[in-house]
């Protein structure tokens, strides 16, 4: 029993019930809810009259006339509004009237008596013009049919509301407000501490980590337009002990929602319109400020800033609009789609918003709309953030992969350059290799990984010394016994590198034989790892088809000949079935000319010039030659010209001491040259009486130019004209130009 407890897949099994459970119950829930019977109560206990029929209504020193509430009229400010009504029969201990004012003085008379006034100057300092508010009017049965008198007034656009009238009592009353605004104001209540825990979460970021993120403007704007909602629901008489307070906060939420939102937005766009944007956040700034100044002074009432509110906020909200247009067309938008999708359902939430306060009868409570936007808002703009972390992530992962193979053909490009007249054995290799196993229906991880074995299959030669490396004569035992070790290094060098899982084992047994009778372990057939095996015939293949220090590349009959000769002994033959038929097709041909290395994607022909003279012309420093042959195929690699000059110097009068004119024309070749070399051109002796030079970044008229001044300084060195100067371009991304000056 123990060990089924501690089961890993009894733990998960239980982890799939339970979600199981609950998802099972939240599905039946909300079935029920929206689909299920109405078996409650509590509503036929709520006894409720509406009073909204057969007013008899006059405004200023009009005539009376009847009609039916709600209604919104089209009057001046100021303007007295009288509404008359009788009440009915069946009027019950501690019933209410209720009705609403729509920011207006009010007086309630029942009978002629003055049972209720509501007027802002009998408030405090924060109400100069009245808020929104429920008015309640206290009832007994001797009110049952009394005539009441309802008398308004307003300063504002809100003079011509007139709100329902509806009689019942108290808890009833509320009851019916708080179900018809809860969703609004839980949604909005949400919102906001979601918004706060947003806001706190990413200044802790901050702190921590020193990662400034967009999501705090997002945040802010969440707590704002919330914050709006709360203080315009109409629970506000329940939620604060000062309505009217909150009731001035609206119009600061209000004015200050958008500019978060326009910030965001802004840096989602990186800043491309920000001067738009800063426009209209100035705007809601200054207007911010002015409006509180005036409240301040008594000198007018928040209200009065509404319109030029709305104004600024429908301004923000087309520019929004437009400059994402403007992004989708550009192609911009798709940096940041996700977080579009959820912004169009803001604004056209704004839209809706702003449609509504300019109309007398609301489908939905302040705010909701654009608190539930919002919510989408969030919720795109978090898809979007886990897709950018993906992609970043992705990316990251791709830059890493393109350092590490930067690298590592760097360190084969340094292993190459250890040959005597050839560089590029490794990358040959690895193409060979990549495109084998591709051809043997191996995956794409597959095929890149061997790439990467072979660019890496000989880094144990670093251990091995340029003498044996490059001896033309045959090795003798003890130099083979260590030549064989490089395969040995390389695996220990690699134990350490991640990501490659067999990269060792690869390097070390790349020169086991099918036969058993390879190095260094005499592995056999099966038992040599398959990778190693393909790594094999691409190395062999690339030996034969490549110039080498004992030998010129073989003839391609001469290589399929000996390829198949090994069939079975050193080679796999189903492995090398297919690396012929690739070879029969046409689909892999040798990456070489002549023997000397070629590149796809740059012209070769120069190198491969400058190494048949090498080659025909034995340098006296090869080894560093060789380096030089690798940075030159760095400099076509990245187009920078370059020119290669060998100089020489022949004394006209043969003595028996040769070696101490050698020594002197050499002395005098490397004085007459050094004064003409860049920072970044190389000069070394090539043989006695020959020195390489080569320019690099120079034109074909500077270096023209250098040569004759490299000439004639050598003439002037040599005051008893002992020796005949001469060059040799050897090889120049512009030889034929300088010969042609």
């Amino acid at each position: 029993m123990k060990n089924v407890l501690k089961n890993e897949l009894f733990s998960r099994v239980l982890l799939l019930i339970s979600v199981f459970l609950c998802s099972a119950c939240i599905v039946i829930f909300a079935l029920c809810e929206f689909y299920g019977p109405d078996d409650e109560s509590y509503k036929s206990n709520l006894f409720i009259q509406n009073l909204n029929d057969d007013w008899l209504m006059t405004v200023g020193n009009g005539e009376p006339s009847y009609i039916d509430l709600p209604q919104k009229l089209d009057i001046e400010p100021n303007e007295t509004i009288v509404l008359k009504r009788k009440l009915p029969d069946n009027i019950a201990d501690h019933d209410c009237l209720k009705t609403r004012s729509s920011r207006q003085n009010m007086r309630i008379y029942i009978g002629g008596v003055l049972r209720q006034s509501y007027q802002a100057n009998k408030l405090h300092y924060f109400a100069i013009d009245p808020p929104s508010t429920n008015i309640f009017v206290e009832l007994s049965p001797l009110d049952a049919g009394q005539t009441v008198r309802i008398e308004m007034n307003c300063s504002s656009q809100y003079a011509g509301r007139l709100n329902e009238v509806k009689i019942g009592s108290s808890s009833s009353l509320w009851f019916i407000e708080i179900e018809d605004n809860s969703f609004s104001f839980i949604i909005n209540v949400l919102i906001f501490l979601m918004g706060l825990f947003m806001l706190i979460s990413c200044l802790a970021v901050s702190a921590k980590l020193h990662y400034y993120s967009n999501l705090i403007y997002l945040s802010l704007g969440m707590i704002d337009v919330a914050g709006w909602g709360i203080c315009e629901s109409r629970l506000r008489p329940l939620l604060f002990r000062m309505p009217s307070v909150p009731g001035v906060l609206v119009f600061v939420f209000l004015c200050l929602m958008a500019i978060p939102v326009f910030t965001y937005w802004n840096n989602i766009q990186k800043k491309r319109y920000a001067a738009f944007y800063n426009a209209v956040n100035i705007y809601l700034v200054v207007l911010c400020i002015t409006l509180l100044s005036l409240f301040a002074l008594k000198k007018a009432d928040m209200f009065s800033g509404l319109n030029f509110i709305i104004a600024g906020i429908s301004a923000g909200t087309l520019i929004l609009f437009v400059t994402t247009i403007i992004e989708a067309f550009r192609g911009n938008v798709n940096e940041y789609s996700f977080s579009a999708a959820g912004l169009l359902v803001v604004i056209m939430a704004a839209l809706v918003e702003i449609m509504s306060e300019t109309t007398f009868t609301r489908p939905f409570a302040p705010g909701t709309c654009l608190s539930i936007s919002f919510l989408f808002f969030l919720l795109m703009s978090i898809i979007q953030g886990l897709h950018d972390f993906i992609k970043n992530f992705q990316d990251q992962v791709r830059q890493k992969d393109e350092i590490t193979l930067k690298t590592i053909k760097t360190i084969a490009g340094v292993i190459d350059a250890k040959d005597k007249y050839t560089g590029g054995h490794s990358y040959r290799v690895a193409v060979y290799a990549s495109k084998l196993a591709e051809a043997l229906g191996k995956d794409k991880k597959y095929v890149d990984k061997i790439y990467f074995m072979g660019l890496m299959h000989d880094i144990g030669k670093i251990g091995i010394t340029d003498m044996i490396l490059n001896k033309n004569a045959k090795l003798s035992e003890d130099e083979y016994r260590l030549m064989r070790q490089h395969t040995v290094i390389g695996a220990q060098l690699l134990n350490y590198v991640e990501n490659l899982d067999g990269l060792g084992d690869a390097v070390r047994f790349h020169h086991e034989r099918y036969d058993g009778k390879g190095y260094p372990d005499g592995l056999k057939a099966e038992q040599i790892p398959e990778i190693a095996r393909i790594l094999c015939v691409a190395d062999t293949y690339d030996v034969m088809t490549s110039n080498r220090v004992y030998r010129d590349r073989l003839t391609d009959e001469a290589v399929r000949e000996e390829l198949l000769r090994n069939s079975g002994t050193q080679f796999d033959p189903a492995i090398l079935n297919t690396f012929l038929r690739l070879i029969d097709s046409g689909e892999l041909k040798p990456l070489t000319e002549d023997g000397f290395e070629i590149d796809a994607n740059f012209d070769c022909s120069t190198l491969i010039t400058f190494q048949r003279f090498m080659q025909a012309n034995p340098p006296s420093r090869p080894e560093f030659l060789r380096m030089v042959v690798y940075l030159m195929k760095m400099n076509l690699a990245g187009g920078i010209k370059q020119c290669a000059v060998i100089f020489s110097a022949s004394a006209k009068n043969k003595t028996g001491a040769a070696f101490d004119e050698s020594l002197y024309a050499s002395e005098l070749l490397s004085n007459a040259v050094s004064p003409f070399l860049g920072n970044a051109d190389i000069s070394t002796v090539y043989a006695p009486s020959k020195r390489f030079v080569l320019l690099i970044g120079a034109s074909a008229k500077n270096s023209k130019s250098i040569i004759e001044s490299i000439k004639d300084k050598f003439m002037a060195l040599d005051e008893n004209d002992e020796f005949v100067f001469d060059y040799r371009i050897v090889c120049s991304n512009f030889i034929e130009e300088i010969e042609a000056m």
